[in-house]
């Protein structure tokens, strides 16, 4: 058995109990399968470890503090967005508790107190809250969080209070951003209805959510929207959003291959530009009429402004030069005095 200080974060989601008899079995199962693949990509992405499954709820450690409590802020987030477009409630919110100090490691497990640290403060914590405790403040770096102390707080099975903190991501609620859209849908997804079972449609459907779910996540992307089956993801860099698309259509193609989903098209639409964020919506032509026309032009392959060609340019010149695309003309976007330049890359 060895010691190294490490941040420990502990998840769980909210009266699970009450959250498992709010919806039918093949739903909760669908919801899970979302949530686990939401919550373990976003500890990888930060470089976290999952070491302990527990019901509803995880354990994780990090060697950084700020990592950790960012990661917390981020499932958060990408939570609520995923609950309102699934049409869900608080219900299916999920406590976040954090602390730190030396951790004891034996066979991939970890001992000490601050996992019963972790544990303690998520049980306090409310919905949708990433809580943290004094040692996970006095080691982040606080110039990249948000933060209120709660004070000193009693804690189950512990006799000293512990100072406990709440963190809140460093954003405003209005803000205005330049960002990447992907809009993914199935082509003629309702017309799939009319020609396949319900049990093949699941079947499709469960797959189809996996693979955005896990490309996405993987290229850090946010999920904003869902209608039907079109998903509307942002990302912060144009190739990130790119990549993404590109591995999503490789996934797609290999389970057409397999059979093991409908053959059908999956539509791919990229643009970038200014979103404007009010009170958690979003606003802006590039997230609510470009990136969806261009989907609609798309027949498998990924369509894309020349906005996002543009930056694509910026951001990674190398790769640009690798890729082939054809241009397929201009396209009149409602609203939009100039029509947008429009090209499709074949993965």
């Amino acid at each position: 058995m060895n010691t190294k200080n490490l941040a420990i974060m502990s998840t769980d989601i909210v009266g699970s109990t009450g959250t498992t008899a709010a919806l039918k079995r093949k739903e909760y199962d669908a919801f899970r399968s979302k949530y686990e693949q939401l919550v373990k990509q976003l500890i990888e992405n930060a470089s976290g470890e999952i070491f302990k499954s527990l019901g509803d709820g995880y354990l994780a450690s990090f060697e950084s503090s700020t990592n950790a409590v960012l990661a917390g802020l981020n499932i958060q987030s990408q939570l609520k967005s995923s609950i309102t477009t699934s049409l869900l409630d608080e219900r299916f919110a999920t406590r976040i508790g954090i602390s730190s100090g030396d951790v004891n490691i034996d066979r991939g497990d970890r001992f000490g107190v601050p996992v019963i640290l972790a544990t303690r403060v998520q049980s306090i914590a409310e919905p949708s809250a990433t809580y943290f405790t004094e040692s996970v403040f006095l080691t982040m770096n606080r110039n990249e969080i948000l933060y209120d102390d709660l004070g000193y707080i009693s804690l189950k099975g512990l006799e000293d209070k512990v100072r406990v903190f709440r963190a809140w991501p460093k954003e405003r609620d209005s803000r205005s951003e330049e960002l990447a859209v992907l809009c993914i849908d199935i082509r003629e997804g309702t017309g799939l209805l009319e020609k396949s079972t319900w049990e093949d449609l699941e079947q499709m459907l469960v797959a189809y959510d996996e693979v955005v779910f896990k490309h996405a996540f993987h290229h850090k992307g946010f999920f904003r929207y869902n209608i039907g089956d079109m998903y509307l993801i942002t990302f912060e860099r144009a190739e990130h959003a790119f990549e993404a698309a590109v591995s999503m259509a490789w996934a797609f193609r290999e389970l057409k291959d397999r059979h093991a989903i409908l053959s059908t098209d999956y539509q791919f639409g990229l643009d970038f530009g200014h979103v404007k964020q009010i009170l958690g919506r979003l606003y802006g032509f590039s997230i609510s009429r470009i990136a969806p026309l261009l989907a609609q032009n798309s027949k498998g392959e990924i369509v894309l402004s020349g906005a996002f060609w543009e930056r694509m340019k910026e951001e990674n010149p190398l790769r640009v030069a690798e890729l082939r695309v054809n241009s397929l003309g201009q396209a009149l976007v409602k609203g939009l005095a100039k029509p947008v330049e429009i090209y499709a890359f074949a993965p």
